[in-house]
């Protein structure tokens, strides 16, 4: 469908409006406006975020000399969107990674904190000898995980139907107990989730693409890595942060976006058709009509709103589930913690007699995260195994973090410093059947209606970039095939 160009008296009226100022939306409004720069084409949009501030669930606190990351504090460097970003948005030389000393990661077995072994990627044990050294299996356990070269790929049934959990794949390829011990905690870690639950294909593509084409994961890590340049680094530098904290992504974008198209305390009730674009109606009454819409949303909130236009869209939208998690930030005086913080941290099995997920040693995983003297380390509560703990209160949870880290990390002394962050249902699940449902939302094509964000195709910040540009990339060639 074809439609007239904006007469003079439209001009002033945003042709696109972007629902969330998230890391998605805010993407999505720069690659709009640096789109429109580059062509000298006029793409007025305004962009609606319901809360008092920007960014969504990254938050970035400085509390008395230490630097809290209420969400996600770092994001892959090998998924480039993030680095990209940041790059152009002049933030490079803000670009820190994990000292080479403190790259390993521990997990909590039987009480005690035991190394992960030398050269594990993903699950996968890339050297044997450490694998066979470690403590942290039964020996029945390391020889499965080292057989796992001889395990026959799956057959992959080319009509469909073929999606697997990371449960399933792990216990078929490397064996119950890697799964248990080191699988669970790691991607509890990643997705909050259950691994009998999360597909395989939707939240760890890369994995089952390196079975197919190596027929065995040990040997399709060593030779995707072994190509890839070392530059000193250590299994975990791959993940970056900026020195002040991954909310200078989100500052840097709202610096060089027209402030005239940021609205916050904007929250959004409804989206109906008028004529040949969107009517958005907001819950303080004001009405916008624009050419095309991006929702940059949590998946139910974009349910609620495409009602009118589609009911089965939001079905669709409304069937990908969410889990709720918090993090407990605690700062300590040095000489309070008698554990040596000597790694990222570590990960807690569900075998385990605990109720936290992980715990991230923040001040070793990146400087500049606590004053001279003092820690900082991060718990994580909530996910798929105790989601209720969300809702207890601070003192509760302040209470629960502490009894269970006071043995393992030796701590003498109170906290000097608590933050609290709740995210109720902030993770969007990957559960089986992901990418059916995505396709079946994806055939849903509603004229002028575009969704991003991390309930789709990846939950990190690059993937959230990548989401973004990709929006604003399809808006930009719908309008130029309605003005043809």
């Amino acid at each position: 469908m074809t439609a007239e160009k904006t007469s003079p008296k439209e001009r002033g009226r945003p042709r696109v409006v972007i629902v969330g100022g998230g890391l998605t939306g805010l993407t999505a409004a720069y690659a709009l406006q640096m789109r429109a720069a580059e062509t000298g084409e006029t793409i007025p949009f305004t962009v609606l975020e319901s809360g008092s501030r920007w960014g969504g669930n990254l938050v970035t606190e400085e509390v008395d000399g230490f630097l809290v990351e209420g969400g996600a504090d770092s994001f892959i460097a090998r998924k480039p969107w993030a680095m990209e970003l940041a790059r152009e948005l002049g933030l490079e030389g803000e670009i820190i990674r994990t000292p080479a000393a403190h790259g390993r990661v521990y997990v909590l077995r039987r009480g005690r904190l035991v190394p992960l072994p030398t050269g594990m990627r993903f699950v996968v044990p890339t050297q044997i000898r450490p694998l066979l050294a470690s403590p942290l299996l039964s020996w029945p356990g390391k020889l499965r995980m080292a057989l796992e070269r001889w395990v026959p790929k799956k057959r992959v049934d080319v009509s469909g139907g073929s999606d697997e959990s990371l449960a399933s794949f792990i216990r078929r390829r490397f064996g119950r107990e890697a799964l248990e011990v080191i699988g669970e905690p790691l991607m509890a870690g990643i997705h909050a989730a259950d691994p009998e639950h999360l597909s395989l294909e939707a939240a760890f593509p890369d994995v089952a693409v390196l079975e197919q084409r190596f027929g065995s994961l040990i040997r399709g890590m060593k030779a995707v890595h072994s190509s890839l340049p070392r530059r000193g680094q250590t299994e975990n530098s791959s993940r970056v942060t900026l020195r002040g904290g991954v909310q200078q992504l989100v500052t840097g974008l709202v610096e060089r976006i027209d402030p005239a198209s940021l609205r916050l305390r904007s929250s959004v009730r409804n989206l109906r058709r008028q004529g040949a674009g969107i009517e958005i109606e907001l819950e303080a009454g004001e009405r916008l009509h624009a050419e095309a819409v991006i929702l940059a949303t949590s998946a139910f909130v974009a349910a609620k709103l495409v009602g009118e236009l589609d009911g089965a869209l939001g079905e669709g939208l409304g069937a990908i589930p969410y889990i709720s998690s918090a993090t407990v930030s605690l700062g300590f005086r040095e000489e309070h913690v008698g554990r040596a913080m000597d790694a990222l941290g570590f990960v807690i099995p569900g075998s385990e007699p605990s109720r936290l997920q992980a715990c991230t040693w923040s001040s070793a995983k990146f400087d500049g995260r606590a004053p001279a003297g003092h820690v900082l380390m991060r718990a994580f509560v909530g996910g798929a195994r105790n989601e209720e703990l969300v809702e207890w209160s601070d003192d509760d949870l302040k209470s629960l973090v502490l009894a269970e880290l006071g043995p393992l990390m030796r701590l003498s002394g109170d906290p000097v410093l608590v933050r609290i962050h709740r995210w109720r249902k902030g993770i969007p699940q990957y559960h089986l059947g992901h990418s059916e449902r995505l396709a079946r939302i994806e055939a849903h094509d509603v004229n002028g209606l575009f969704l991003a964000g991390n309930a789709y195709r990846g939950v990190g910040l690059p993937d959230c970039i990548h989401s973004g540009r990709q929006a604003a990339d399809e808006v930009v060639d719908f309008l130029g095939r309605r003005v043809e």
